[in-house]
């Protein structure tokens, strides 16, 4: 086959004028230069333009490996970028988006994250189903701060939506906006170390929030909520599968339990820590006697204001 002629960029071409052949989207481009001077060429082809719409995590993030800023299992190939929304879809099995394995300051780049979670996975004393992947799976160590602007959870089932067990202790928060756009969602510390999860995004939707302290976990943690929260499901705080593991949630605003249809302490060593504040709850249920609603913040009165059967009774 022959070749493109070359033509000339300029009516009247220079001794040294670059010449172009052009053969489609692509381009030879022969750069001519003087006798001392070395004969360059390039080959120029178009860049893959990265994808709108949705995109889909592939195959879930091994040991030591993220997705949170890197390419390789989106469908698209490239980082997270602003003019898509992603999916992590863990319905037909376990596929987890890992955050990165260090101390990580950093905003997700996608324009959303959708969660969503195996509905064939349940809670059972003699399984550890339950603790099984989980569409997130926070690995970043203490001192981190994740964004996420806008984070929507789809729960099908009691398989955690996001999962935290670096190996790390201290203080690790996530921030952003969350929507609970279906079922319960259920955020689960499983460490045995001792951990601050505080979730300074704004929580909004009709769907519930879930608080698990695993079985075995450090029964000092504790979850906090502190956004400008006014999501209308009902919040749970729980300690594993025995019920018995210690749980605490520390509320950091007035709004940090949103609209909460009904506020429920199901374990024996669950405590809410009012930290102050004046909240509310549509109802206040709780399995065990021993469960506790106290204010740790000094020098404060705090309140929480429960709607039952059309009138208002306080516990402060």
């Amino acid at each position: 086959m022959k070749s493109a002629p070359i033509t000339p960029m300029t009516p009247m071409p220079m001794p040294n004028a670059p010449r172009v052949a052009r053969r489609g989207k692509r381009c030879l481009q022969i750069l001519m230069f003087p006798a001392s001077a070395c004969l360059a060429c390039l080959w120029c082809a178009p860049r893959a333009a990265a994808q709108s719409g949705t995109i889909t995590m592939t195959a879930g993030d091994g040991d030591a490996q993220t997705s949170w800023n890197t390419g390789d299992r989106w469908s698209d190939t490239q980082a997270p970028h602003g003019d898509a929304d992603y999916l992590v879809d863990s319905t037909t099995g376990n596929i987890a988006l890992r955050t990165p394995p260090t101390m990580e300051t950093s905003t997700f780049a996608g324009k959303s994250l959708t969660l969503r979670n195996n509905a064939a996975v349940g809670i059972t004393l003699n399984s550890n189903a339950s603790l099984n992947g989980g569409p997130l799976a926070i690995k970043s160590t203490a001192g981190s701060k994740l964004t996420i602007n806008d984070l929507r959870l789809e729960s099908r089932s009691a398989q955690a939506m996001i999962k935290y067990d670096a190996a790390s202790t201290g203080m690790i928060t996530l921030a952003g906006n969350i929507s609970l756009v279906t079922g319960t969602s259920r955020i689960l510390l499983n460490t045995a170390n001792l951990v601050t999860f505080a979730i300074e995004s704004n929580i909004s939707g009709d769907g519930g929030l879930w608080l698990d302290n695993w079985d075995g976990s450090n029964t000092n943690s504790l979850f906090v909520l502190g956004g400008a929260n006014t999501y209308t499901g009902v919040t749970l705080l729980t300690g594993g599968t025995s019920f018995a593991n210690g749980v605490t949630l520390r509320l950091d605003s007035d709004t940090a339990l949103g609209s909460t249809s009904a506020l429920k302490l199901d374990s024996a060593a669950a405590t809410l820590d009012l930290n102050g504040r004046a909240a509310a709850a549509g109802a206040l249920t709780g399995t065990f006697a021993s469960s506790l609603i106290t204010n740790h913040a000094a020098a404060t009165t705090a309140a929480l204001t429960v709607a039952t059967a059309g009138a208002d009774t306080t516990y402060a």
